[in-house]
Order: structure tokens, then C-alpha cells, then sequence
């Protein structure tokens, strides 16, 4: 799943409601949620990020995600992963997020013109 917000903290709970709805759907499914901020977004709080985890996580483990927690990264915590890329301007915080919450994955954007 892949979310573009400049409000993630406004549009948590709407992405949750997607996970569950994918996992219920496709239980045994490798889910990737991609977050991308946009430039002069706000970094979402650490709970909304447990709570997406939480969601990934509510169902029985499938052999997909027993399969993938043997694995190093980027394996993570199973077959769910969540990846946070955000502007430049946005770097310190997300390094901040990163350490307070090991098991998601940071990403900073290319400042490079045309993207």
C-alpha cells in the first residue's frame, strides 16, 4: 500500500482501516506500507505508526510471515514492512522517529529536481 500525505497524523486512522482491509481480503499476503510525506508535511506520531503495525499484526501469522522474520533485513518483522520517505527538510525528525521505533524503515528523499 502506498499513501502520499502532507497530514499523516489526520489520515492515520484512514490508513488503517486500509490495512485491515487488505489483510482481511488477502490474509496471507506480503504487505509493504509505503508512507511518502510531501514537502512541508508533518512526520506522523509514533502511536499512528504502531497502531498501522498493530493492524499488520492483529490476524494469525501466516507461513509468509514466519518465513520472512528468518530473514535479515529488509525482511523486519516478518513479511509486513513500513517504510517512511520523507523530504530533506524532514531528515532529523525521521532519523529521531527511526531510532524510537527500530522496525520501521527510513527513507529521505532525492532533493533532485523533476521528482
Amino acid at each position: 500500500l502506498r499513501f502520499l500525505s502532507r497530514d499523516f497524523p489526520r489520515h492515520g486512522a484512514a490508513m488503517r482501516r486500509w490495512v485491515e482491509f487488505v489483510l482481511e481480503h488477502n490474509p496471507h499476503c506480503t504487505l509493504w506500507i509505503v508512507i511518502e510525506l510531501g514537502e512541508g508535511g508533518e512526520l506522523p506520531r509514533e502511536r499512528d505508526v504502531e497502531s498501522l503495525l498493530e493492524a499488520c499484526y492483529r490476524r494469525p501469522l501466516s507461513y509468509l510471515d514466519w518465513y520472512f522474520s528468518l530473514q535479515p533485513k529488509p525482511g523486519g518483522i516478518g513479511a509486513k514492512r513500513l517504510i517512511i520517505s520523507a523530504p530533506q527538510s524532514l531528515a532529523k525528525g525521521l532519523e529521531r522517529l527511526r531510532r524510537r521505533l527500530p522496525w520501521i524503515d527510513c527513507v529521505v528523499a532525492d532533493p533532485s529536481p523533476g521528482r
